[in-house]
């Protein structure tokens, strides 16, 4: 039995047994179990997306309040950056007041709020620009925390550009500056000082959130400028060893996100008022309950009305189908409904009446059964039979009788076709083995015929062969004796010439012509006896060749022969009713073939 069944099995067994046979308390049991259900995960869900939001909330806060030290962290390396480029300036470092001043003024690229040349020695405002500072103006007329000595001394020490650590109001401005010191060279009592608007810079911020606010807050916590409420409600205060990464705090009103900004040890914090930082989680919050409220009200509604129009029509239709179990097949089965309700008590009703057909059937099919069973016993004796007895037929084909047939006798249409499929076969099979039979005895019969042929015709060449020999032989000796024939003429000739030019009186011309044609006639025949024996060796070489040849065919017909016999010898094992005419398709064989008789030949 499978796991799950013996489990399934075991909760049933633990669950009250009026439970287990009243679907309407199941029904609501499931619809309760239902319901926690969706609470509980509702509430998970809930907690979860609080979390997320919150989570999400912490890390855009201290995203913006990074990137909002950022950017002032920027503009001040940029204060820095000018003052450094203004205190290196040749004109500047000249020490010249009117071309400090000229250099001021002719300058339109200051992206700050003031520049001043400052001499320490003498105490006074070399040049400036902006700031409400007027050029030699004593230090000690001017209320800011730039305008000492010390101040600037302490920056001239080692040469750096500095940030001032106090910030102060301009005068007559409703501003907050900042300023940079910037020796212009080392050892020098001449300082350059740039001013800028912390204020402004706070100000330009981008705020992308309703009633959001920057403030910026020196190491101890204490606020140098803020474009909103403040920090007075922030649960503790930035420090100088808050440094490193953003941290968040959230406050009874306020939430408040902390950046540090090293290179000069400031804060920036950036505060959200609670209702706006936590706005899309309470939205969140609200739709989720709202979505679990309305849930579980339609679960409940849906199991009520379910519970009636389920329960009771399934109460009543249990009732009747136990009336048909207990064999009453005349209960009624009728509804006005056409839901699954309705379709169930119609299948039912359905199930009633097929039942009554079904018990009339099965009586008649039993009788038919019983009839059909004495049928197929009959048949399965038949079939046995003739199993057995096509089953020897092809015993006796497999040794070697293919005259053996099975007989049709149309009881059985499958059986019929085997014996009719069977015969066509072995008749085929009889029919090949014949003509294989016959066909084994005519190659062997021709193959004899031809080796008796081929060794009549090699002793043929073989004489050929022989007496071109001979007459070889015998025109190399006429060749012979011609050639000293030949000789003897020449001779003849020469010596009769000699004798005529001894012998002027004497006419031999007629003599010597005649000499020398029948000379001329026999070097003819010499010629004509070197091409008979040439040709005669040639008639030789071809008749031997040819006597070659014939004795490979004499070769190759005795071996053919040889397999035609064991062809024969393997066929004679089948039994046929005749012998079959192997008719050849194309060659000498063919039907289509000539017979000497009829070529018109001697």
């Amino acid at each position: 039995m499978p796991v799950a069944s013996v489990l399934l099995a075991g909760v049933q067994w633990l669950v009250p047994s009026f439970i287990r046979d009243r679907f309407l308390a199941k029904f609501l049991i499931t619809v309760l179990a239902v319901l926690v259900l969706v609470a509980a995960v509702g509430a998970v869900g809930y907690s979860q997306a609080s979390t997320t939001v919150g989570q999400d909330t912490e890390r855009q806060m201290e995203a913006t309040a990074t990137l909002q030290a950022d950017a002032i962290g920027s503009w001040v390396a940029e204060l820095r950056k000018e003052a450094q480029s203004v205190a290196s300036a040749q004109s500047v470092r000249n020490g010249d007041r009117n071309e400090v001043q000229t250099y001021f003024s002719a300058r339109t690229s200051f992206d700050f709020w003031a520049v001043h040349s400052v001499d320490v020695a003498s105490g006074r405002i070399e040049a400036t620009r902006g700031g409400s500072v007027r050029p030699n103006q004593s230090l000690s007329g001017i209320d800011r925390p730039w305008a000492q000595a010390s101040t600037l001394e302490a920056v001239g020490a080692n040469g750096t550009v500095s940030v001032g650590q106090q910030t102060y109001d301009a005068p007559n401005f409703d501003k907050r500056l900042v300023y940079v010191v910037a020796p212009t060279y080392i050892g020098s009592d001449r300082y350059i000082v740039v001013e800028g608007s912390v204020s402004d810079e706070v100000e330009a911020i981008y705020q992308p959130l309703d009633g959001q606010s920057t403030t910026v807050t020196h190491s101890d916590g204490t606020p140098i400028y803020a474009s909103g409420p403040g920090i007075d409600g922030m649960p503790g205060r930035p420090t100088a060893t808050d440094a490193g990464n953003a941290t968040f705090t959230q406050g009874e009103n306020r939430v408040y996100a902390t950046a540090p900004m090293d290179e000069v040890g400031w804060h920036v914090v950036t505060s959200v008022p609670n209702s706006v930082a936590f706005a899309v989680s309470n939205t969140v919050g609200k739709t989720i309950a709202a979505i679990i409220g309305v849930g579980l009200v339609g679960l409940l509604v849906v199991g009520l009305v379910i519970g009636r129009q389920t329960v009771g029509p399934l109460t009543r239709l249990r009732s009747k189908v136990a009336r048909m179990e207990d064999g009453d097949l005349d209960v009624e089965l009728e509804t006005s409904r056409t839901d699954e309700i309705g379709q169930l008590y119609h299948g039912f009703a359905t199930m009633r009446d097929s039942l009554r057909e079904r018990i009339t059937e099965a009586e008649q099919a039993r009788k038919e059964a019983e009839v059909s069973r004495a049928e197929a016993m009959e048949m399965n004796n038949y079939l046995q039979e003739k199993a057995e007895e096509y089953s020897a037929t092809m015993q006796a084909c497999s040794r070697g009788d293919l005259t053996r047939r099975m007989e049709p006798e149309g009881e059985n249409d499958a059986m019929d076709q085997i014996a009719e499929d069977f015969n066509d076969m072995i008749a085929e099979l009889e029919m090949t083995t014949g003509q294989l039979k016959t066909f084994a005895v005519e190659v062997e019969e021709g193959g004899r015929g031809v080796q008796q042929s081929a060794e009549t015709v090699r002793d043929a060449s073989e004489q050929v062969a022989d007496s071109i020999q001979a007459i070889s032989d015998d025109a190399y000796d006429q060749k012979e004796r011609l050639q000293e024939i030949s000789e003897e003429m020449d001779a003849i000739a020469a010596q009769l010439e000699t004798f005529a030019e001894e012998h002027p009186d004497v006419d031999f011309g007629d003599s010597l012509e005649t000499i020398r044609q029948i000379a001329e006639m026999v070097g003819e025949a010499v010629d004509l006896g070197e091409q008979t024996m040439a040709e005669s060796e040639t008639v030789a070489g071809a008749a031997e060749e040819q006597a070659a040849e014939l004795n490979e065919v004499s070769s190759r017909t005795e071996e053919l022969v040889r397999y035609a016999q064991y062809l024969g010898d393997g066929l004679s094992n089948f039994e046929t009713e005749e012998e079959h005419e192997f008719v050849f398709q194309t060659g000498a064989g063919s039907p289509d073939a000539a017979s000497p008789s009829d070529s018109g030949g001697d």
